[in-house]
């Protein structure tokens, strides 16, 4: 969520230079970073969902039943414009600063010595591998200790991949996210074809509240344990429930996490869509102790994970190939502005419909094969190219100078993007979990988008006035002097190198 790196991008028309460096603001792409801040906002917005709400939320195909008319509605319009449409825009941007960055690296071992081999292998303890082993460090920080929806691992994880391809041509690069697209398009036909044949619903929410169904397993429980010593074993009605069945997971006191461990070891749960997880997750992030909220946390970020990668791993690689083709084309430049125009026409008339088209099919997707295709193809596919439209959206914006003022203030996010994203993360867990407010599992969605305001506001706020003075974001300063294994100059002027 996460998922955000900071994508420092030099002016795509300017040449590498023969030092391995930061860029200098000077030398920044208004565009990118801009880019950058709005997208940060989208994410966050997905994020805030599921920091005050269980993770199984994120199955649900419905809006919850006692919502307001106003959170229906909000809901409808986050499914729809938001989730999944906001990550991608991070993975383009992702993968054109690798690529930027992979360029000026080689380059300058190059110049260093002509008789460098050109090999990606060759530079395989310079900076840009440097920079993702510190990402991948901070993403598991975060995603262990704060969120358990962190991007920064998946990222960093496949970054590696990518620059066995950043330094492909153009052509080289649209095969390769050509064939990583089909890829991903034969796993999800594979996946329907599945649904079709076995007759499986993909998981949905619980038809019952969370405080129903405890006492319904508590009944279904007391109940089994008082016909076992009635009924006799050869008198027990044929329709008598299975074992499973006999036995289902009676919540008690017992800490959440050994609950959790236990459920999946005897089959009584199946993933964070069933009830009882989701009251075992709330329990320990509205509750504590820290131990608990840790523990469970972990559950779900390897979960969510493993799920990113094996979904989702091609389509990213996909995307990370596209973003280093706008480089490389340099396509962020003013020149290119009737482009612009055509890609964020294009981009929104048919992403959005796309979108809505995948929301309908979402319900359905329980039970009809072609919904399910719908639905994926909708959300994998769609998701992106209404992200494209976003993204030349506000391309267009931040060169036109409409609203300039508050394209700056998106842009001061977009250049300490870690830290703006860590901060979100921070803040936001703050007003959830037991260590803050602790209001988990207790806001509805438009609550939700109003802390959103709230706390993005003075973030921005925060990022404009720390750049007034320093030359990156906190989070930044830490990155790159891991990267550049040497102190970097923090303050505006200090020395900062081209």
């Amino acid at each position: 969520m996460s998922q955000s790196a900071d994508l420092s991008v030099s002016d795509s028309h300017s040449q590498p230079t023969a030092v391995s460096a930061p860029v200098a603001p000077a030398r920044r792409v208004a565009a990118i970073d801009v880019a950058r801040g709005v997208a940060l906002l989208g994410i966050f917005c997905v994020n805030i969902h599921y920091m005050g709400q269980p993770s199984g939320t994120y199955f649900d195909h419905h809006p919850p039943a006692n919502a307001d008319p106003f959170s229906v509605v909000a809901w409808y319009l986050y499914k729809t414009l938001c989730e999944g449409k906001f990550y991608p825009l991070f993975a383009t941007l992702f993968g054109a600063g690798l690529a930027l960055q992979f360029t000026r690296a080689f380059d300058r071992e190059a110049r260093k010595d002509p008789s460098f081999p050109p090999s990606p292998w060759s530079i395989w303890w310079a900076h840009p591998i440097r920079r993702l082993i510190a990402l991948l460090v901070i993403g598991l920080a975060h995603a262990l200790l704060v969120w358990f929806g962190d991007i920064l691992v998946v990222y960093a994880l496949l970054g590696f991949v990518m620059l066995l391809l950043v330094r492909l041509s153009i052509r080289g690069l649209l095969i390769s996210a050509s064939l990583l697209a089909g890829l991903t398009a034969l796993f999800i036909l594979v996946g329907v074809i599945g649904v079709a044949l076995t007759g499986s619903a993909l998981p949905t929410a619980p038809a019952a509240t969370t405080s129903e169904t405890t006492i319904a397993r508590a009944e279904t429980a007391e109940a089994a344990s008082t016909s076992a010593e009635t009924v006799a074993p050869d008198e027990a009605p044929a329709d008598a429930p299975s074992e499973a069945e006999a036995k289902p997971l009676v919540l008690d006191d017992s800490p959440p996490f050994d609950q959790i461990i236990n459920g999946f070891r005897n089959g009584q749960l199946t993933g964070p869509w069933d009830q009882a997880y989701r009251e075992l997750e709330t329990r320990a992030l509205r509750d504590g102790p820290y131990s608990q909220l840790f523990a469970v946390r972990a559950i779900g970020w390897v979960m969510a994970t493993f799920f990113t990668i094996l979904s989702g791993g091609t389509l990213i690689l996909a995307l990370f190939c596209l973003g280093a083709i706008l480089v490389k084309a340099d396509l962020f430049h003013p020149r290119h502005e009737a482009l612009h125009r055509r890609l964020s026409l294009f981009g929104l008339l048919v992403g959005i419909p796309i979108a809505v088209l995948a929301t309908w099919a979402k319900p359905m997707s329980e039970s009809q094969a072609w919904a399910a295709l719908v639905y994926y193809v909708g959300f994998v596919f769609g998701g992106p190219l209404l992200t494209m439209g976003y993204l030349f959206t506000i391309v267009r914006w931040s060169h036109s100078g409409f609203a300039s003022g508050i394209a700056r203030l998106f842009a001061d996010a977009g250049r300490m993007a870690l830290t703006t994203y860590l901060l979100c993360s921070i803040l936001g867990t703050a007003v959830f979990y037991y260590w803050g407010l602790g209001w988990f599992g207790q806001t509805t969605t438009i609550e939700q988008f109003g802390i959103l305001v709230i706390i993005f506001a003075g973030v921005v706020l925060f990022a404009r006035l720390w750049l007034g003075r320093f030359a990156f974001g906190p989070a930044e300063w830490i990155w790159r002097t891991v990267t550049y294994l040497r102190p970097q100059p923090l303050r505006k002027g200090a020395g900062l190198d081209e």
